[in-house]
């Protein structure tokens, strides 16, 4: 194959053009894409020779790959660089540019969405959590504790006892699969509304088991406010004559 040597006297609109253009004996006018994940060598000692990087040639799609070798000689042309590097992904490229700049302890002072971890959390919401903040967000892990506070509410009618509601839903709640023995469940008067009392029900399960037992709670409530009997809650009217 055969490639130009000298690219410092073309023309930008050129280089967009034909830098890095390696062309193969059939002498096609664009330059070929390669789709082989992996090449030929003509003896053991040059497959030797080139995976110990000694010489130089295409080993392996992942690695050296005649189509990404022209986009990238022709991108370092259009930049007046030395050599290009191409990634598969923006974030492979910071993280390629962060570790041949970074040692053990360094820090960068960037924008809070520039490197993190990122998971999926079980409402199928996508998390970025930075690996650090100077004087910015608050980082939020949900993992790293052995448990995670369910927060669910229930509203009792006025006139319900209030001590009979609690005192009802408290085994029921710790009964229920994948609920933490400690700490135990927490239920109190969270505030006092016009429908009546509203009571803050928090079991503590692991974060896998989160949003089942947020399901499985309020299922609790209402079951066990039915088989006793309350009044759903009702907002009191008061008519007015104009």
């Amino acid at each position: 194959m055969s490639k130009p040597e000298n690219l410092t006297s073309l023309h930008p609109d050129t280089l967009a053009v034909r830098a890095g253009t390696t062309r193969s004996p059939f002498g096609e006018h664009s330059e070929a894409m390669f789709l082989s994940s992996s090449f030929v060598f003509a003896s053991a000692e040059e497959a030797a020779a080139r995976f110990a990087g000694t010489q130089e040639g295409p080993v392996y799609a992942r690695f050296t790959n005649p189509s990404v070798d022209m986009f990238t000689t022709r991108l370092a042309a259009l930049e007046g660089g030395e050599h290009c590097i191409a990634t598969a992904s923006g974030m492979a490229a910071i993280t390629t540019a962060c570790l041949g700049l970074l040692s053990t302890g360094d820090h960068i002072v960037a924008a809070h969405g520039l490197f993190g971890t990122t998971v999926i959390t079980g409402d199928n919401v996508i998390t970025i959590v930075g690996n650090n903040t100077v004087f910015s967000g608050t980082i939020q892990n949900f993992s790293s504790l052995p448990t995670r506070r369910v927060d669910c509410l229930a509203k009792v009618a006025n006139g319900v006892d209030v001590k009979d509601a609690i005192a009802r839903l408290r085994p029921a709640v710790a009964a229920i699969a994948n609920v933490a023995a400690n700490p135990a469940p927490d239920i109190e008067i969270l505030q006092f509304t016009p429908e009546g009392p509203l009571l803050a029900v928090r079991p503590h399960t692991h974060t896998d088991n989160y949003w089942q037992v947020y399901f499985d709670t309020n299922q609790v409530i209402a079951a066990t406010f039915g088989e006793a009997g309350y009044p759903v809650p009702e907002t009191p009217v008061a008519p007015r004559n104009r």
